[in-house]
């Protein structure tokens, strides 16, 4: 399950990391819907590999 937390997070870094460029420093990146609807598709991709492979390994398990 993806949470609203995990999501606020990415968007944060996302609009962000690019502040933190040192001398070089840019202005800050607006977040389009492109990339709003890419993290969460991400994100709810890698929760569910995450949760198939958890599921996996506790059926393994001895």
């Amino acid at each position: 399950m993806v949470t609203a937390a995990a999501i606020t997070g990415l968007f944060y870094l996302t609009q962000h990391v690019v502040q933190f460029n040192g001398p070089t420093r840019t202005a800050a990146k607006t977040t389009t819907a492109t990339e709003i609807a890419t993290t969460i598709a991400i994100t709810a991709a890698t929760t569910t590999t995450t949760t198939a492979n958890t599921a996996t390994m506790a059926s393994t398990t001895t």
